[in-house]
């Protein structure tokens, strides 16, 4: 969560949070030293959709807000560093 709040962006107001911990299916590799690496959802986990929850939670976030898979997986800002993925879904 505190990397959540911590974007740059402010968050909108009533935004909805998912925090996902620990699900052992289809983990990311491990991001070795101190590198954070940034980019497309995408990009950053490729099998990202193949994830049970995950996936899941991608589906239903673009069948509400009318959007296409490719498109919402396509977002900038997801950050990568040792085992661990944050970022934020956006209309």
């Amino acid at each position: 969560m505190r990397r959540w709040v911590g974007f740059d962006s402010a968050s909108i107001v009533d935004e909805p949070a998912i925090v996902v911990d620990d699900t052992p299916q289809d983990r990311l590799g491990y991001q070795t030293g101190n590198e954070e690496k940034i980019g497309r959802l995408s990009d950053l986990w490729p099998r990202c959709l193949d994830a049970p929850l995950f996936g899941t939670i991608l589906r239903l976030s673009a069948e509400a807000w009318q959007t296409n898979l490719d498109e919402l997986i396509s977002q900038e800002g997801w950050h990568h560093s040792g085992s661990v993925l944050w970022g934020r879904l956006s209309r």
